[in-house]
């Protein structure tokens, strides 16, 4: 019997979540557990009815060690209450989420949704280094998995091999589209405009851009870069930021319609990073149906196709960079061209249409193995039984 209810736990990732329910809900019957803190601030009001309208919503808000353990208990009794066929969790390595796991599987299948196999550099990377107990935790606790990409894949197999665990079924699906404009917030780009967005971390090459902007070379043209978001990269630079012109920078937090009018007022997206799993920047770009300059590194290769949808530079080269937005932001042609193959990946790979058809397939393999397990845990229990009536 194929999949029919699933509760999707999302302690983080509350847009990405909130999208992937609403995907599933044209095949299943869902409910979306989130926390209302991050609910609030990713999700538009009008993307909150739009999923209330089609899946069951509760909020949870787990404050403390006390509030923490309320949550658990609230939640597991919620859960049975909906009979699911199977929790699908967003991976977050905390106690709480790792006690969901833990407790759900005695139950149904769980799958686990890991953004990140192996934790990125920068500020991250030392509450990584101290969460990692529960993240191990979480992954033992999974039936299978749910990664962004082939890099992401061989990423997660490879992290699970070096702890010595057992590589359980996965899925690789592109990570679905994000900040999505509605109708109303669609508009042309404004000429020459170049979009960096999200925390800037070290890792993500700012300086590299800001090395590549005086080589930017189009025909003497004024264009504009602009740098929304916040994080110690910017701090590092705020001298030459604060004395250059023609660089914008936000650097406070933006509400989810700010960021989509960023997006839509770019004409390229870039993406210079030193190293990454995935990126959820990419994901939105194409969403807003803007291309992409891209480092090729890790899982940014697995979606930004060089010459179709974006363009692909090797890692740690400002003149490389430069010559990749002079080659788009001068020839209209090849942004139109571009653009149209962002669209084209948001409407195909990246849509949660494809990717929730693909995890309902996987959802059902996944139920099939764990009867299987069962089965055959079963019958060894009945012949040990018979060969000690024997006895």
């Amino acid at each position: 019997m194929s999949v029919r209810r699933v509760v999707l736990f999302a302690p983080h990732f509350a847009e990405y979540a909130t999208r992937l329910a609403i995907g599933l809900s044209e095949r299943c019957a869902v409910l979306l557990i989130v926390n209302r803190k991050n609910f609030g601030a990713e999700c538009s009001k009008s993307l909150q009815l739009q999923a209330a309208r089609s899946v069951t919503i509760i909020d949870f808000s787990a404050d403390g060690r006390i509030g923490s353990h309320i949550s658990l208990v609230a939640i597991l009794a919620r859960i049975a209450r909906f009979r699911p066929d199977v929790v699908h969790v967003q991976e977050q390595s905390d106690p709480l989420t790792v006690r969901i796991c833990e407790l759900a599987r005695a139950l149904w299948p769980v799958v686990l949704t890991v953004h990140d196999p192996i934790p990125h550099s920068g500020r991250d990377g030392d509450w990584a280094k101290r969460m990692k107990p529960f993240r191990l935790r979480g992954r033992r606790a999974a039936d299978g998995f749910h990664v962004h990409g082939r890099y992401c894949a061989r990423m997660l197999r490879q992290s699970l091999t070096d702890e010595g665990d057992e590589v359980p079924p996965h899925l690789a699906t592109a990570h679905g589209t994000i900040l999505v404009p509605e109708p109303g917030q669609l508009r042309a780009p404004d000429p020459r405009r170049i979009l960096m967005f999200g925390r800037m971390e070290g890792y993500k090459g700012l300086d590299i851009l800001l090395a590549a902007v005086p080589q930017i070379d189009i025909g003497g043209a004024a264009f504009e870069v602009v740098l929304a978001g916040k994080g110690p990269a910017l701090d590092a630079h705020a001298d030459l930021l604060g004395a250059s012109n023609g660089i914008t920078v936000k650097n406070w937090y933006l509400s989810p319609a700010e960021v989509v009018a960023e997006f839509q007022a770019a004409s390229v997206v870039v993406t210079p990073y030193r190293n990454a799993t995935q990126s959820g920047v990419v994901s939105a770009a194409f969403g807003n149906g803007r291309p992409v300059v891209a480092s090729r590194v890790g899982g940014l290769a697995d979606v930004v196709e060089h010459g179709h949808n974006g363009l692909l530079i090797e890692p740690g080269d400002p003149r490389a960079l430069a010559v990749a937005l002079s080659r788009l932001l001068r020839t209209p042609d090849e942004f139109t061209r571009l653009a149209a193959g962002a669209r084209q990946a948001a409407r195909g790979s990246l849509s949660w249409q494809t990717i929730s058809s693909d995890l309902v397939d996987f959802y059902d393999d996944l139920r099939g193995l764990r009867r299987d397990r069962k089965s055959s845990i079963g019958g060894l229990s009945e012949r040990a039984n018979s060969a000690d009536a024997a006895v």
